[in-house]
């Protein structure tokens, strides 16, 4: 009897074990890769550093900047008050050091397409680092992600400084790899080509370098110096190339981060009197493309600038919804929720690097054309992308076109040095609508252009005649690495971690 009994317990324990075998099998998607490659992490990689917030987090930048206001309920954006940013960027890091580590040891793949992985591994290091410092000041760079290869789990805080110096090390290294790289997969962007990312490298380091230009020396590096040899390298060539997110009608999971059908405030959002009057002082039809008329406007033709209007965005906030549910002030334009693949978003883009370069003019640099000419580039390129990504019935009649856009700039946005800095930061702006995510703000930030309206009675802020120049370090920061947050603090705020502490950059 008890051998009967171990001759059934050994058969059914065989037929369980070959059943679990079966069932992992059966369980295993065809669709999903069962082993992590680089190219895998590749697109992985990319698309974190293209997503946008979805739903009304998409729209908070232009809160900051005053381009728009909201009217579901306050949010502390649109009266300037800033919070903790974290470090949640810093996992992609992760990414980026596993997709070199596989590449490396990938015998089968060759050696320049090897170097472009390596490229995109350190371009992904500059720009997160890059968008962490930038909000906070003295970030982890030096020791970060060192806790599973050199057991850091406390990172320190390397100043501002030194993490610029990283940040364009980085940049340098990805552009020379991307130069002698070979087309690689996972890349949902450029299609792995390694032209167009070594010309985004290279806008990407105009861009810090631009963020740079207070200072004379950066790590004993001629900020100038570096500028205008990189100028002078590839770069973007149209808007159509610009580093995007491109989205698509057809595929929900790639539908714009603002469409209806996966958001419920598409109602709230209205245009503000900042923009709105600017737009009209320079009588730009993009207007028409970005706002829909006044619903107590309706008397004027839809095609006619007075049939816009856009509320005071440091108005109390309950006289702000009381305005817009009046119908008094325009609402953005239909297309931003009712179009599925709406317009692509763009993080680096070649408009920008116009501006850029005729800002870098403007201060007597080297670049290749004057600061007019560069100035005239980025206007056309951003107005030609109004208009394409605008389907017609969203236009109200008005059309973008070569001719209006030479009148345009021989006329009211007609370059005039002596006024080139606003003039370049307002076509910045006015360009970069629901576009490169925070930038405008940092150009702010940098320059004080435009001049953004602000009333010390509902400024949110702690000094009440100024925006905040920076988001505090987060909480967890303070339980797990108290030595090292609070050694930066004190070395750059004298202890305070508050929105109103001058980081390195902008002293």
């Amino acid at each position: 009897m008890q051998a009967m009994k171990k001759i059934f317990y050994f058969i059914l324990s065989a037929i369980i074990m070959t059943a679990c075998g079966d069932f992992d099998k059966i369980n295993q998607n065809p669709d999903t890769p069962q082993t992590v490659t680089p190219a895998f992490l590749a697109t992985d990689l990319i698309l974190e550093s293209t997503s946008s917030s979805i739903s009304k987090w998409f729209l908070s930048d232009s809160w900051i900047m005053k381009t728009t206001s909201f009217t579901e309920h306050m949010e502390w954006y649109l009266y300037n008050k800033f919070e903790r940013s974290n470090f949640g960027a810093y996992s992609n890091l992760t990414n980026a050091q596993k997709m070199l580590e596989l590449a490396d040891s990938n015998e089968d793949m060759n050696e320049s397409q090897k170097n472009s992985y390596k490229g995109l591994y350190h371009f992904m290091r500059a720009y997160f680092f890059y968008n962490t410092t930038m909000e906070m000041g003295d970030v982890p760079c030096s020791d970060a992600i060192k806790g599973e290869s050199n057991g850091v789990f406390s990172p320190k805080y390397d100043p501002q400084e030194d993490v610029f110096v990283d940040i364009l090390s980085e940049l340098k290294d990805a552009s020379s790899l991307f130069e002698h790289g070979s087309p690689f997969d996972g890349d949902p962007v450029f299609n792995g080509n390694p032209d167009k990312w070594m010309r985004t490298v290279n806008v990407f380091t105009l861009r810090v370098l631009n963020m740079l230009s207070k200072k004379v020396t950066v790590g004993g590096m001629n900020v100038q110096q570096i500028f205008e040899e990189m100028a002078s390298k590839p770069l973007i060539e149209s808007e159509a190339d610009s580093y995007q997110r491109v989205y698509n009608a057809n595929k929900s999971s790639q539908w714009y981060p603002f469409y209806y059908e996966q958001q419920n405030y598409w109602s709230y959002p209205v245009m503000t009197s900042f923009l709105v009057n600017m737009m009209k002082d320079l009588k730009d039809r993009r207007l028409f493309y970005y706002a829909e008329p006044a619903t107590r406007l309706s008397d004027k033709p839809i095609d006619s600038y007075d049939a816009y209007s856009g509320v005071n965005p440091v108005l109390e906030y309950g006289q702000v919804q009381a305005e817009y549910q009046a119908g008094l002030h325009s609402s953005i334009n239909k297309r931003y929720y009712r179009v599925p693949q709406g317009e692509p978003v763009k993080f680096i883009a070649y408009s920008e690097a116009q501006f850029i370069l005729a800002e870098a003019a403007l201060r007597g640099w080297k670049t290749p054309l004057t600061a007019k000419e560069h100035y005239e580039n980025g206007v056309r390129a951003t107005m030609m992308f109004t208009f394409e990504n605008t389907p017609e019935e969203y236009r109200h009649g008005v059309t973008i076109d070569e001719a209006y856009i030479n009148e345009y700039l021989n006329g009211e946005a007609a370059f005039n040095e002596s006024n080139g800095l606003s003039q370049i930061m307002t076509q910045k702006l006015i360009g970069s609508f629901l576009q490169l995510k925070f930038n405008s703000y940092y150009d702010y930030r940098r320059t004080g252009y435009p001049v953004i309206p602000i009333d010390p009675q509902t400024n949110m802020n702690e000094v009440k005649t100024q925006l905040p120049i920076r988001w505090m370090y987060p909480d967890a920061e303070y339980s797990h690495n108290r030595e090292n947050i609070e050694e930066a603090i004190q070395r750059q705020f004298g202890g305070s971690d508050t929105p109103n502490g001058v980081m390195w950059l902008l002293k």
